[in-house]
């Protein structure tokens, strides 16, 4: 499993099509990613979104830490304007930053309060690419 500070909890939050699962928290949590290569790599990571706004998740700080390398970024909750006033309720992915050989701490922090906790879905470590497939906002 993927190593995570206890303030980050995995919950089923949809049983709709089949159980889905996500590590949730409304205060600051960690994941622990490792990049077992001998180069730098790129970290995607998916969290969940609702749109239009207002969403029903907070925006959040993400920071990677990593020996003497720290990068911070926010997730936005602003879906594509490709579904018009559609509600949608779906995960995106985000291109976070590089993660060097080793142990990265990625660090969540919800910058407000929502009516439901930061979802964090899924993660991905690869070599870096220009290349996105066609549909994909990276």
């Amino acid at each position: 499993g993927l190593n995570h500070s206890p303030t980050m909890e995995l919950n089923i939050f949809s049983e709709w099509g089949g159980a889905k699962y996500a590590l949730e928290t409304r205060v600051v949590g960690t994941v622990t990613v490792e990049n077992p290569s001998q180069r730098p790599m790129e970290l995607f990571i998916a969290y969940m979104i609702t749109s239009p706004l207002p969403s029903k998740y907070p925006r959040t700080k993400v920071t990677l830490l990593c020996k003497d390398y720290k990068f911070t970024t926010i997730l936005e909750q602003e879906g594509s304007s490709d579904w018009e006033n559609n509600h949608v309720h779906i995960h995106v992915m985000k291109k976070i930053g590089s993660v060097y050989p080793g142990k990265t701490i990625v660090r969540f922090e919800p910058m407000e309060t929502t009516p439901w906790p930061f979802r964090f879905v899924s993660l991905a470590v690869t070599e870096a690419s220009d290349l996105v497939a066609p549909g994909q906002r990276l």
